[in-house]
C-alpha cells in the first residue's frame, strides 16, 4: 500500500536518497517530454483534419512553428489533473493510454512485418516480429491486472476515435500497413487463380471493356452496365486520347 516502498527496502543512508533523485528525475523528464511532445501531436492530427474539432489546434506561430495552442490546452488539462489533488485517481487512466500507445507501436511493427511493406526495413538485427505481437499481448495483461475496467474503458475510447477516422475516410496517404497488406493479399489470391479452371458453368463472371470515352461523360452506360454486373465481374472503361504521347501524358495528370 505504501508507494514509496523502495525507499524504505533500498539500502541505508544511501539507497533512499537515490531512489528519490530517480523518482524526482523520472517525473521532471517524463513530464517535460510530454509537454514539448503532446501539443505537437495534436497538431499534427489537427494539421491532418483527422478530427474537424481540433482544428483550431494546427495553427502555429510563424516564426518557429511551435504549437503555442496546444501549450496552452495541455497547461490547463495538467493542471485540472493536479487540482484533483490525487495523483492515484488519475494513474491509472494516464497508464492505460501510455500502455495502449506502446501495444499499438508493437502490433503496428507486427504488422507491417506480415504486410510484406517494402519501406518497413528494421535494422535491429534481432527483431521478430513474434517478439513486438508479444508485447502487444503483454501491454493488453498488464492494463487488466491494473484495472480491469478502467482498461476496458480506455479500449472502448481508443476505438471509438479509430471508428470515428474510419468512418470520416480523410484524403489522406500514409502508406499505412492495411493498405500494404490489401496489395500483398491481392497478389497472393491472383497467384493462385492462376490453378482454377475458370470454365465451370458455376464460376461464370462476365467481363466487360466498354469504349466509353470519359465516364462521366456518358453516365447512362456506366449505370446500364452496372445493372448487368450483378455477376460482381470486373468492369473497364476506355477512353482513347489522340496525339502526342507526352503531350497528353502532361494533360491526364493536370486533369487527374
Amino acid at each position: 500500500e505504501d508507494p514509496l516502498i523502495m525507499v524504505i527496502v533500498a539500502l541505508p543512508y544511501v539507497g533512499g536518497p537515490l531512489v528519490l533523485a530517480g523518482i524526482f528525475a523520472a517525473t521532471f523528464s517524463s513530464g517535460l517530454a510530454s509537454l514539448v511532445g503532446a501539443p505537437r501531436i495534436l497538431m499534427s492530427v489537427a494539421q491532418d483534419d483527422l478530427i474537424p474539432a481540433l482544428a483550431p489546434f494546427g495553427v502555429t506561430r510563424q516564426s518557429d512553428g511551435s504549437p503555442i495552442r496546444g501549450y496552452f490546452l495541455t497547461y490547463i488539462v495538467s493542471g485540472c489533473c493536479i487540482l484533483i489533488g490525487s495523483l492515484n485517481a488519475i494513474a491509472p487512466l494516464i497508464s492505460m493510454f501510455f500502455m495502449i500507445t506502446y501495444g499499438l507501436i508493437n502490433l503496428s511493427t507486427f504488422a507491417l512485418e506480415m504486410s510484406k511493406s517494402p519501406s518497413w526495413r528494421p535494422q535491429f538485427k534481432y527483431f521478430n516480429k513474434w517478439v513486438s505481437f508479444f508485447g502487444f499481448v503483454l501491454c493488453l495483461v498488464i492494463m487488466f491486472l491494473t484495472s480491469w475496467y478502467i482498461a476496458l474503458a480506455s479500449i472502448g475510447i481508443a476505438a471509438l476515435i479509430y471508428y470515428y477516422i474510419h468512418l470520416r475516410d480523410p484524403d489522406i496517404n500514409w502508406g499505412s500497413a492495411n493498405q500494404a497488406r490489401e496489395f500483398y493479399d491481392v497478389e497472393k489470391a491472383m497467384m493462385r487463380m492462376r490453378k482454377h479452371r475458370s470454365d465451370n458453368d458455376k464460376l461464370f463472371r462476365p467481363h466487360y471493356l466498354i469504349m466509353t470515352g470519359v465516364p462521366k461523360d456518358r453516365l447512362h452506360l456506366c449505370q446500364f452496365i452496372a445493372s448487368l454486373r450483378k455477376g460482381y465481374g470486373i468492369t473497364i472503361y476506355g477512353n482513347v486520347h489522340t496525339g502526342k504521347y507526352r503531350n497528353e501524358v502532361i494533360k491526364f495528370r493536370k486533369e487527374g
